[in-house]
């Protein structure tokens, strides 16, 4: 009896524990989290999130880099967690640049919870904010303030990156965190040169990328071995001939396949230097090799949607469209957002001769912005032989840059000789060489 009664006490005190406890911590988190009752718990954890890149609050508004980093660490940890959705970085940090509101980004990218956060710098010092919404309920579940300095990047970003997901823990049901990701390098000047030269890299400009290339370039002579920043140099050296007309593409291109190597011997699995190395077999017609590196860099990393695009293109040039088309569709899939391989799927369907789901296509990457999206609807609207909706298109869309007078004029020869089969010559007279036909 004497057993059972210390038992019952045992127990009595623990209950009031609990109970103690419980109460504590949602008063913590009210007090964290403006904004009222707090509606996920352990018993109804997050089932997806998106994190956004951390706004830049800078009065000189030139720490983007650094706020992305951030939260690519915190994305890279959450990925790692069972049962858990997590939204591609490609298309989080896309639809940031949209003037949405919070509800519009979850119902876009498939969320019920989103993540996001700003960075504010004065000198050396720092000021990183960060919240998580609940989209569901419309509610803040926590919002934290976090201050350092930027002497020592790494361990501020690793404090901050902690501390968030040991908060967010509490959310997920308790599931144990991941650590975000390997030590990239020591040299903290070479992690922000590279973190600068990445961000320019995404801008995809003829300024940007030859920008993106000095800091690269710098960020490998301060760690040779920084496996990363000679994968995402080997990336800007295979496309900125693409970008820069004055560079000249047989110099640009060994120095990307150099690039990759070197990100490759010091680590197999770099998935930029993977991706570069496959488009210099491309680029060298070597397919059969480029397919065997991009299958190798899906088995590695099923849930990229890069290497299913680039390997669908491949496929798609080398004639085996139904292939090319379940690639397309599984890297849409995966990042819903990338306009290049929505029009990439455009062009799928024109070739199979499906000119209304073409347009419709191209009509949703313009809708989300894609650079050109009018006039790939035009294309297709041509190959149907819709051929006002293809005047109005080509001709009202037409960029009004120097760049592309030379263009215009074509398009106004091509529209000339339809009206008038007996103008088709000077059509021809203005394409001029093989090549040049094809580039147009």
């Amino acid at each position: 009896r004497r057993l059972n009664r210390v038992i019952i006490g045992l127990l009595a005190l623990i209950i009031l524990l609990m109970g103690a406890e419980r109460l504590f911590f949602a008063g913590e988190r009210s007090r964290d989290a403006p904004g009222g009752p707090q509606s996920a718990t352990a018993e109804s954890p997050i089932q997806s999130i998106a994190v956004l890149p951390f706004r830049d609050m800078s009065a000189a508004r030139d720490q983007a880099y650094f706020g992305e980093g951030v939260a690519e660490e915190l994305l890279n940890a959450l990925v790692r967690l069972d049962n858990l959705k997590v939204a591609s970085r490609t298309s989080s940090f896309a639809i940031s640049q949209e003037n949405l509101d919070i509800p519009a980004i979850a119902a876009r990218l498939g969320v019920d919870h989103i993540l996001e956060g700003s960075v504010r710098t004065s000198g050396q010092q720092v000021r990183i904010t960060a919240q998580l919404i609940d989209v569901r309920e419309d509610t803040h579940l926590w919002s934290q303030t976090y201050d350092g300095t930027l002497d020592d990047i790494f361990e501020f970003q690793d404090e901050i990156t902690a501390r968030i997901l040991a908060a967010l823990q509490v959310q997920l049901g308790g599931q144990a965190m991941a650590s975000a990701a390997e030590v990239l390098t020591t040299n903290p000047e070479a992690y922000r040169l590279y973190l600068q030269g990445r961000n320019l890299w995404r801008q995809r400009g003829a300024e940007s990328l030859r920008e993106a290339e000095k800091l690269l370039q710098r960020a490998v002579e301060l760690d040779p071995g920084f496996h990363q920043a000679w994968g995402t140099l080997a990336l800007v050296y295979l496309v900125i001939a693409q970008y820069d007309y004055s560079v000249d593409e047989r110099e640009a291109l060994p120095k990307g396949l150099a690039a990759a190597e070197k990100a490759l011997a010091i680590e197999p699995s770099n998935t930029e230097g993977l991706l570069g190395k496959a488009s210099y077999f491309e680029y060298n017609c070597r397919p059969a090799e480029a397919v065997t590196v991009y299958e190798q860099i899906i088995a590695e990393n099923p849930d990229d949607a890069t290497p299913h695009h680039w390997l669908g293109l491949l496929l798609s040039s080398a004639g085996r469209i139904q292939e090319a088309k379940q690639q397309l569709e599984t890297a849409v899939g995966l990042d819903p957002l990338v306009t290049s391989a929505i029009m990439t799927q455009g062009t799928i369907e024109m070739v199979l001769g499906n000119f209304a789901e073409a347009r419709a296509l191209a009509r949703r990457g313009a809708a989300m912005g894609m650079s050109g999206g009018s006039l790939a609807e035009g294309m297709f609207a041509l190959g149907q032989g819709d051929i006002e909706a293809a005047r109005r298109l080509l001709v009202e869309g037409m960029p009004g840059d120097s760049e592309s007078e030379e263009w215009a004029a074509k398009v106004h020869l091509l529209f000339a000789a339809l009206d008038d089969p007996e103008q088709l010559p000077h059509f021809h007279a203005s394409i001029g060489t093989a090549r040049d036909y094809i580039s147009w």
